[in-house]
């Protein structure tokens, strides 16, 4: 089965008038606003455990019947491999940045089940929101959904971008379920200005679970969220 992309991006970029109208209210105003601007959403689409395999270049054995994606969903076979294989794979080589993260992608060696996930990147609404409210809204959406091992939304990100040439996040970064240093970091994913998948490490977090980055930086900062099928 070949993927079947419908129904348009997440949103638009803002307009320069947008973001200046941003840039002079309070964060009750910008959520009104945000909300008021947001377009359609992502593309729904279907990656069977075949057209991954032939997308990324690395081996799929599975056989399982594929699942449908509901509107907004990323539906995926993942194999089972970690981000240093996805690095090296046909995709990775020619999509993904590899530079310095080498050394903690041997560190950590994140891995998930093999099999099909369902993803939402982003998740509706988890920009401008730090790590527990982020759960939060994750929860009100389905109690089957739990933020995105990196490994796995990272190889929805690359094949669709391999396929399409489209980044799922439109320029923006969203926060995964993998962390460093006992929690204090989340991984987060990012397709840089040049088309090339980047994962960092760099969102971190205080002792109260909340994020120490700007308003600004988090207007861009969303959630992965997944469910094994």
């Amino acid at each position: 089965m070949e993927s079947t992309p419908v129904s348009g991006r997440r949103r638009t970029l803002y307009t320069m008038e947008q973001e200046l109208a941003l840039a002079f209210v309070g964060n009750d105003a910008m959520r009104t606003l945000e909300s008021s601007w947001a377009s359609a959403p992502g593309p729904t689409v279907v990656y069977d455990a075949a057209t991954t395999g032939r997308i990324l270049g690395l081996p799929t054995p599975c056989h399982d019947p594929v699942p449908p994606a509901h509107e907004g969903e990323v539906v995926i076979y993942y194999g089972g491999w970690d981000l240093k294989a996805l690095c090296l794979s046909k995709a990775g080589q020619q999509w993904m940045s590899y530079h310095n993260n080498v050394v903690w992608y041997e560190k950590y060696g994140w891995k998930a089940e093999p099999g099909y996930y369902r993803l939402l990147v982003p998740v509706p609404s988890t920009h401008r929101q730090k790590w527990v409210r982020q759960l939060k809204t994750l929860a009100a959406v389905g109690k089957a959904w739990t933020p995105s091992p990196i490994c796995v939304a990272a190889t929805a990100m690359l094949a669709h971008l391999m396929a399409t040439g489209e980044d799922l996040l439109d320029s923006d970064w969203c926060r995964c379920g993998d962390s460093f240093e006992e929690g204090t970091r989340h991984a987060a994913l990012l397709v840089s200005p040049e088309r090339r998948l980047e994962v960092h490490a760099f969102w971190h977090l205080d002792s109260f679970g909340t994020d120490t980055l700007s308003r600004y930086a988090n207007r861009h900062l969303w959630l992965a969220a997944a469910q094994k099928i």
